[in-house]
């Protein structure tokens, strides 16, 4: 099940109702974070963080309720759209072509600290390091924070066989009777002396 996914009456209700809110046109990066809230990979999160969340996780790598989270999971957005928006309204998130992928409900907004952020998740404020340069030219300057109302996934148009959940990832591995898992993730694509390494 898609942790966030709202069912087919709610579907036609808000797919009507978005039409009226205004547009969080979502990035690239953006829609990865959005694609695995949904999905139940960044669970328990219920959607971007909020901002309670936000600064425990800078603070001591917790969310407030004490579980472990290393980094933030925040939507940014440019201090143009910031000010026409306020907490306890909500907005379509939309991909760049338009597509509506869902609703928040704003329960935050405020400015970010690009300095605390960045020393607190990169320990640098070195513009060299791919996450600081991100977050000081390409981000906006305010973080939303809300819980999310899915309607559909990004539409994806490679790698179909391989793009599970984690639930369908757990669903398999019961069927393969795997009862040891080892992950591995590669800062960049694998080249075949590294598969080799790790097989």
């Amino acid at each position: 099940p898609l942790m966030l996914m709202i069912d087919r009456k709610q579907y036609d209700i808000l797919k009507k109702l978005s039409g009226t809110l205004p547009d969080v046109i979502l990035n690239e990066r953006q829609i990865c974070d959005f694609e695995l809230l949904v999905t139940g990979a960044f669970a328990p999160l219920k959607g971007f963080m909020t901002r309670v969340d936000y600064e425990s996780v800078l603070d001591r790598m917790r969310l407030s309720s004490g579980d472990l989270w290393p980094v933030p999971i925040c939507l940014d957005i440019h201090d143009t759209m910031a000010s026409t928006l306020e907490a306890g309204q909500s907005v379509s998130l939309r991909d760049p072509e338009g597509f509506l992928l869902g609703i928040m409900t704003l329960e935050d907004i405020w400015p970010i600290d690009r300095d605390a952020e960045a020393l607190a998740v990169f320990g640098t404020r070195d513009r060299n390091h791919p996450g600081v340069d991100y977050l000081y030219n390409r981000s906006g300057s305010f973080y939303i924070g809300g819980p999310i109302q899915a309607l559909n996934l990004p539409i994806h148009a490679d790698f179909q066989q391989i793009r599970l959940t984690p639930a369908e990832v757990r669903e398999r591995f019961r069927k393969l009777g795997w009862h040891r898992i080892v992950g591995f993730q590669t800062r960049q694509p694998i080249h075949r002396p590294q598969f080799e390494m790790t097989i």
